[in-house]
Parts: structure tokens; C-alpha cells; sequence
């Protein structure tokens, strides 16, 4: 297990519109640089062009210590959502709850 990663297994494969993450605020730090790649396979990973240090809507500002981390997807077809943090000590690493808001067929 690597312990710079936040990894969500969804029961099935689906069309995932955004993940919505509890981080805590406590102990931790902001995420320097880092990821988010899926699956829905396992072995084959498509990476997402955006720093997830990043505020997706406002490209310019880093995100700083959050309760809630969200990263927004277009459809995008997965069962396997791996978060990738350079820094341990990352909140995003520490979050122990996620919601996934999919498209449903």
C-alpha cells in the first residue's frame, strides 16, 4: 500500500461526475502537488490533466486546508480512483469518507 495515496474502490464501474472528500483540517498539510488517475479494470489508468493541488475552477490558486476536497470529472468511466499526493503528510491522504455523484445509465 502506498502511503502517499488515497485510493476509492466503487462497487461497479461508473460514470463519475465528482468526488466529494471529508479531509481533515488538523495535523496535516496542504497538498503540495499530486494526481488523480482511474480505472475501471485496474491495470489500465487514465490520468487527469489537472494538479489536484490545484482549484479546478480557478486554475491559478493552490487549494489550501479544506474540509472538503472535491474534484469534478466529465463522465468519466470508472470502478478505481487513485488520489497521488507528493507530500505524506498531505489532509487528502489522512480522509477516511468520500461520496461519488455518478450518471446513472
Amino acid at each position: 500500500v502506498n502511503k502517499n495515496t488515497l485510493t476509492i474502490n466503487l462497487p461497479n464501474v461508473e460514470k463519475i461526475m465528482q468526488i466529494s472528500i471529508n479531509t481533515p483540517t488538523k495535523d496535516c498539510k496542504a497538498i503540495k502537488t499530486g494526481y488523480v488517475k482511474t480505472s475501471i479494470d485496474g491495470i489500465n489508468w487514465a490520468r487527469e490533466p489537472e494538479d489536484i493541488a490545484l482549484d479546478q475552477i480557478r486554475q491559478s490558486k493552490f487549494r489550501g486546508i479544506e474540509k472538503e476536497f472535491n474534484f469534478y470529472f466529465v463522465a468519466r468511466e470508472a470502478k478505481t480512483i487513485v488520489f497521488e499526493s507528493t507530500n505524506l503528510d498531505a489532509c487528502l491522504l489522512k480522509a477516511n469518507q468520500a461520496k461519488v455523484t455518478s450518471l446513472k445509465d
